[in-house]
């Protein structure tokens, strides 16, 4: 695959998860919507390693990996499918922006990165500075609202977290096992 397909594939793929979250979790409830993503998920992943012929190490350093991956995405999801209650589909994904933020901050604390360049820094204010004026206008919302920027945001800390601890566990298998 290209650099230009797989960058489009992934813009397409971002972009329209958190309007995909709402859609999915209309009706039947959010804990639903979040149980058949991550059903459809594993079940592609699973068939993808079977195809693919790639191993699928149970030792127990790879238990660690496949769990600090795991379980945090669930929770995160989880927070995301929840928080898409409360607001737009369009907020879930600039509230996503603290992201890059959280692993920086992570992998500083962490692994002892050194992730807080002035570039770096002054990209991070930024992108901060670039959330406050979005939010500025809507910095008086319902309590409700305030439900699911906390929810996404705890969503996103909880992302970061656990890419922060894959790193350090310093996987050897390929990313698709």
């Amino acid at each position: 695959m290209s650099i230009t397909a797989a960058y489009l594939t992934v813009i397409i793929i971002w972009s329209t998860t958190p309007l995909a979250i709402q859609w999915s979790s209309a009706g039947v409830g959010y804990e639903f919507g979040v149980a058949l993503r991550m059903v459809i998920g594993l079940s592609v992943l699973l068939l993808i390693v079977k195809l693919w012929r790639q191993p699928l190490p149970w030792d127990k350093h790879n238990l660690q990996i496949y769990l600090s991956g795991g379980l945090p995405l669930f929770i995160a999801m989880s927070m995301v499918y929840w928080s898409a209650q409360f607001i737009p589909s369009g907020w879930i994904s600039v509230i996503f922006g603290l992201t890059p933020l959280f692993t920086s901050l992570f992998a500083s604390l962490i692994l002892g990165e050194k992730s807080f360049t002035t570039g770096k820094t002054i990209g991070m204010l930024l992108g901060l500075a670039g959330l406050a004026i979005v939010f500025q206008e809507s910095l008086s919302f319902e309590q409700a609202a305030w439900w699911g920027v906390a929810g996404v945001s705890i969503s996103s800390l909880v992302h970061s977290l656990s890419t922060v601890l894959i790193k350090k566990l310093n996987p050897t298998i390929p990313a698709i096992s």
